[in-house]
C-alpha cells in the first residue's frame, strides 16, 4: 500500500522467524480489514503490529501469534 501512513507498535518476539495476527475483538468491527488496515511486518529482525486509516481510532484488541523456528531433526 503505497503512500499509506501506518502506525506501528512493537511486538516482543525475540526469536521469531514468523508473527501473525490470530483474533481480533470485537470481531464485526469493519473498519479494520487484515492486510489493508491492519496487520504485522519484520523490520531489522523485530516484529510490529501496524494500523492505518480508520482503523487508527477504533477501540479493538488484536491478538498476535509469533512463531519459532523448529530445531531441525538430526
Amino acid at each position: 500500500m503505497a503512500g499509506v501512513t501506518k502506525q506501528l507498535c512493537g511486538v516482543k518476539c525475540p526469536g521469531a522467524d514468523r508473527d501473525s495476527v490470530i483474533s481480533k475483538t470485537p470481531m464485526w468491527n469493519h473498519k479494520c480489514v487484515r492486510f489493508s488496515t491492519y496487520d504485522t511486518l519484520e523490520r531489522n529482525q523485530e516484529w510490529f503490529i501496524w494500523r492505518s486509516g480508520a482503523c487508527l481510532q477504533q477501540n479493538i484488541t488484536l491478538e498476535v501469534h509469533c512463531g519459532f523456528p523448529e530445531k531441525q531433526r538430526k
